[in-house]
């Protein structure tokens, strides 16, 4: 019931029943009341649009909400569809195909050869050190002076600068960008680690097979030199002091020897412990046929034989005898340096410096054996499990992926600039 029914069936009321002075007054402003509830009730609808209005906002709203469609299509195939086409087509059209050659080497020693017996055996006698051989190694046929090297020796860089290469597919240098040959080295050769197997696998991507299996052939013999490189290095400094040892015992000997030989010349006397022993020996026999002299003569005087022939024979003997024997002792012991004592004294201490020295430079030697042996079974070698071959197709598998995470790229972007403008809208409404 709207407020004019209300008010009419009032009126009707109120005619029917005449009212007091009292209910005059209520009726009054009841009535004023209901004018009031009226004019509030034709305000309010008079705010409220139109049924023509209401069609037309609709329409509007709804052209908004397909020019919003239209803004996110555009933007849609201008963030992901437009850049995903652009590089299918370049890979399609533009890029020159690449030919990958692959390779799987190792590092083992003498001693334990991760090679030998089989795959199932490499992580067995894997070694931390022997891992660690392995990062080195790819760290060095993925570092810059690999890269120089091999454009040196081999023209690696100069390859893929030639004719009919595209602008993307050569290497070039933007240092605003911080892009340079080794960003595009590093994009031409993988080189992965498996840990387990204690196995290395080179990848080496080139415009024709041929140059991929060479270029992936001269990287395992760079490898293979710089592994002896490390190996030899870890052993030089030790057996270079323990050949310098050796060289010093040498001169050692050499000298020992020379003071041997000049008491032998001195005394033109090769052997003088034999001298001196044959010096005792004359002394005791002269002292013998001395003692036989003094007995027979004083035989004589005890027989009373005084004025014997014979006595001065034996008294002449005697003397002599004791001549021959003084100068005997006089050449063993004499004050001169030329005395045969003295020249033993020197003689042994020279022959025991010989020997001290002889014994000394056998022990350096060896010592310098152990060492070379044990730097033969410690040296390191690369070893070629898989020789690389000249593919004979292109590499493709590669193109679908590089078109899928540009895409996926390309359409995080776009959420990205979604969010952004919703938010930024979200904080000026």
């Amino acid at each position: 019931m709207s407020n004019d029914d209300r008010l009419a069936a009032w009126r009707k009321q109120q005619a029917i029943e005449p009212p007091t002075s009292k209910d005059k007054k209520a009726a009054d402003a009841a009535e004023e009341k209901a004018r009031e509830e009226a004019r509030k009730q034709e305000a309010a609808e008079a705010l409220l649009p139109s049924a023509a209005e209401l069609e037309a906002e609709q329409a509007e709203a709804e052209l908004r909400r397909a020019e919003q469609r239209r803004v996110r299509r555009r933007r849609m195939i201008a963030f992901v569809a437009l850049p995903t086409l652009l590089l299918a087509l370049y890979y399609a059209v533009i890029a020159r195909p690449l030919y990958e050659a692959e390779a799987t080497f190792t590092i083992s020693t003498v001693a334990g050869s991760k090679a030998a017996g089989g795959v199932g055996l490499l992580a067995g006698v894997t070694g931390g050190s022997e891992l660690n051989d392995d990062y080195r190694v790819r760290e060095y046929l993925l570092s810059r002076e690999a890269m120089l090297a091999m454009q040196r020796e081999h023209g690696f860089l100069d390859h893929f600068a030639g004719s009919g290469v595209d602008f993307f597919g050569a290497p070039r240098e933007i240092p605003l960008l911080g892009i340079d040959a080794h960003d595009f080295y590093l994009r031409r050769i993988d080189l992965t680690v498996d840990m387990q197997e204690s196995l290395l696998h080179l990848k080496v991507r080139a415009l024709t097979p041929e140059k991929s299996a060479e270029f992936a052939a001269e990287l395992l013999e760079l490898g293979a030199a710089k592994v002896a490189s490390m190996s030899d290095r870890l052993n030089r400094d030790q057996i270079e002091a323990l050949e310098r040892d050796f060289a010093e015992a040498e001169g050692n000997v050499r000298e020992a020897n020379a003071r041997v030989a000049a008491i032998q010349r001195r005394r033109a006397d090769v052997d003088p412990a034999a001298s001196a022993a044959n010096a005792y020996s004359i002394i005791a026999n002269f002292e013998v046929q001395l003692a036989e002299v003094e007995s027979e003569r004083q035989s004589l005087l005890a027989n009373g034989l005084t004025e014997s022939p014979l006595l001065p024979r034996l008294d002449a003997r005697a003397r002599a005898l004791r001549q021959q024997i003084a100068r005997q002792r006089e050449r063993l012991v004499g004050g001169r340096d030329g005395s045969v004592q003295r020249t033993l004294v020197d003689f042994e201490a020279a022959t025991a410096q010989k020997q001290l020295a002889e014994s000394n430079l056998e022990s350096i030697l060896r010592t310098l054996e152990a060492a070379r042996l044990r730097a033969l079974e410690q040296r390191r070698y690369l070893l070629v499990i898989a020789r690389p071959v000249a593919p004979s197709i292109a590499e493709l598998h590669r193109v679908p992926r590089f078109v899928l995470t540009a895409a996926l790229l390309a359409l995080l972007a776009y959420g990205l600039l979604v969010i952004g403008r919703r938010l930024r809208a979200l904080r000026t409404a």
